[in-house]
């Protein structure tokens, strides 16, 4: 079982490998994303038995994931042409790893908020189109995902906060006349997700939106409001069928050579899951 050996991994030298193990769970999430939520629900259990072990609820594993997401999260981008996909790739990835971490607790859903208002702040003060788009993607991840976590945790100040930054910035950039419609369409999409106590009954396909707004030469805002109002009336939860999970990626302790999990089969991927320390 992947807990199981990544346990013993631990217990073999436990303030060396534990950053090992934090290093390696970052990488594979980051870079990772269909699995992300696994790696996520591995990390809290991880981080629970060192609490456990150590009796210090301040551990270095968590210290070195949130340590590895602000090397990227707050790094200044420097984009050039041959890299410009890895390092949005890596910003996107950081950011959802980020929210995830929330979920499961080892982040205060304070960090959420305080992530949103350092997008604001890098997308005020970049010239760079590319720079900007980066930003703009981030910030419809964390409303799309950590908007409904803050609403389920029925946590009023932070639902106010959350309310408070959309109204006031969010909104005055995703409807400035500068915005690409894809954009517009996207928060569109959330803003009437976030009026229906952020449930997810709208249609909502990345790969479609991309190839239907990728025709300059179609993109009006009367198509733009058509297409949401028909995904709005048309769409129910019960037609969103999600992807299936036949595989996990495997997890490589390179450092040391001491560990090197295959890839498991969906049966082993439920006890991750369903197992705690």
């Amino acid at each position: 079982e992947v807990k199981e050996q990544i346990i013993n991994f631990l217990e073999v030298n436990l303030e060396e490998n534990e950053c090992i193990c934090a290093d390696s769970l970052s990488s594979k999430a980051i870079k990772d994303d269909m699995y992300i939520e696994i790696y996520s629900n591995l990390s809290s259990d991880l981080n629970n038995f060192i609490k456990k072990k150590t009796n210090d609820d301040t551990t270095f594993f968590r210290k070195r994931l949130i340590n590895n997401c602000n090397q990227i999260f707050h790094k200044k981008l420097e984009i050039a042409k041959e890299n410009e996909d890895q390092i949005k790739a890596d910003y996107l990835g950081t950011t959802n790893f980020i929210i995830y971490l929330i979920k499961v607790g080892i982040l205060r859903k304070k960090v959420g908020l305080d992530c949103m208002e350092s997008l604001l702040e890098k997308y005020a003060q970049t010239f760079i189109r590319k720079e900007k788009e980066i930003y703009l993607d981030s910030m419809l991840l964390i409303l799309n995902k950590f908007g409904q976590c803050i609403y389920l945790s029925k946590k009023r100040r932070y639902i106010e906060q959350l309310n408070e930054i959309i109204d006031d910035k969010i909104s005055e950039i995703f409807e400035g006349e500068d915005i690409e419609p894809i954009y517009k369409y996207k928060y569109k999409n959330i803003t009437a997700k976030r009026f229906n106590n952020w449930e997810d009954n709208i249609y909502d396909n990345e790969e479609d939106d991309e190839e239907s707004f990728g025709l300059e030469n179609l993109i009006n805002a009367q198509i733009i409001e058509e297409k949401i109002d028909s995904n709005i009336k048309g769409k129910s939860p019960d037609e969103m069928k999600p992807h299936s999970i036949n595989a996990l990626s495997p997890i490589t302790f390179t450092e040391l050579g001491m560990v090197t999990l295959p890839p498991l089969p969906i049966y082993t991927i439920r006890l991750v899951f369903e197992l705690s320390v």
